[in-house]
């Protein structure tokens, strides 16, 4: 099985989606909202900056900083680096999110929520990003991705989504959120003291 640096958590996952008020809500947005929080957000098959402007606290129109498209997506090829022999990952959290992480899941899970998964094929593991959507110093970023396994619920592409968070070095992980389970980081929070943890 392929490790990663970062501590590994629970079960989650289906076709993600997330509506993030921000600063501190963990809210999930379910599949109809998912499509709509697409539209006009950068895509893959557009290839094209239209991602809404999100506001600051006074309510003015903030834009996403130059070159964060390029940074985000360069973040979660790194999330991914270490499922495909690419080099190390770098799964790093929020101290808020590995705060809650820690407190739910003791030293790890049973399951790995950045793949879904217990076990992996490198040489056939695969992800791409569908959208992203900045809001303040957060981006919400659809990815989907493959095992690599042979067997039939292993086969096609499975979403998920990212809450990734702008700090001085670089992008962290804020949340990991899938439309079955919604928010991981909520669902920590909510959970007992070690409730997440293996065994």
């Amino acid at each position: 099985m392929g490790e990663s640096d970062v501590p590994r958590y629970p079960a989650l996952l289906g076709l993600l989606l997330a509506a993030c008020g921000h600063p501190g809500n963990d809210a999930a947005m379910n599949a109809t909202d998912a499509d709509a929080a697409v539209q006009g957000n950068v895509t893959d098959e557009d290839n094209a900056s239209t991602a809404e402007p999100a506001n600051d606290a006074a309510g003015n129109a903030t834009a996403p900083v130059a070159g964060d498209e390029e940074s985000v997506r360069a973040h979660i090829d790194a999330i991914y680096a270490s499922y495909e022999n690419k080099g190390n990952g770098d799964q790093t959290l929020s101290p808020d999110f590995d705060k809650a992480w820690k407190r739910a899941a003791g030293d790890g899970l049973d399951y790995d929520p950045f793949c879904d998964c217990q076990d992996f094929e490198p040489k056939r593991f695969r992800h791409r990003v569908k959208s992203i959507r900045f809001d303040g110093d957060h981006a919400i970023v659809a990815v989907e991705f493959q095992n690599g396994f042979e067997g039939p619920e292993d086969r096609g592409w499975k979403p998920k989504i990212y809450d990734l968070l702008r700090t001085t070095d670089g992008w962290v992980v804020d949340d990991i959120m899938s439309d079955e389970d919604g928010s991981l980081k909520r669902a920590m929070k909510a959970a007992e003291p070690g409730s997440m943890g293996i065994g």
